[in-house]
């Protein structure tokens, strides 16, 4: 798969850490947003819309995933590689 980081987009005073976008094969255009987990790790997302609620918990559909498990993870974990290595450099978090 083909995955090239476009922005990263730092999110000072947020619950969100940064937002990026990313060109999947040469042709979709994405954006995740990214927040740190309570263990210290990344949760990575696409943005969502809310669907509907049932026994009072929420119900989100994600407005961008592939069909293929292998690909949604593939596509996380270049992301969170791209931050560790902007992270690195000394870029805002």
């Amino acid at each position: 798969m083909n995955i090239e980081l476009l922005k990263y987009i730092p999110i000072v005073g947020e619950k969100h850490l940064a937002v990026v976008l990313i060109r999947l094969e040469k042709r979709y255009l994405v954006s995740y947003k990214v927040a740190v987990r309570e263990d210290g790790g990344l949760w990575i997302s696409t943005s969502s819309t809310k669907v509907g609620n049932s026994n009072g918990k929420d119900h989100y559909m994600e407005a961008f995933r592939s069909d293929s498990s292998y690909e949604n993870e593939e596509i996380r974990n270049f992301i969170s590689n791209e931050i560790e290595r902007i992270q690195s450099q000394g870029a805002p978090s």
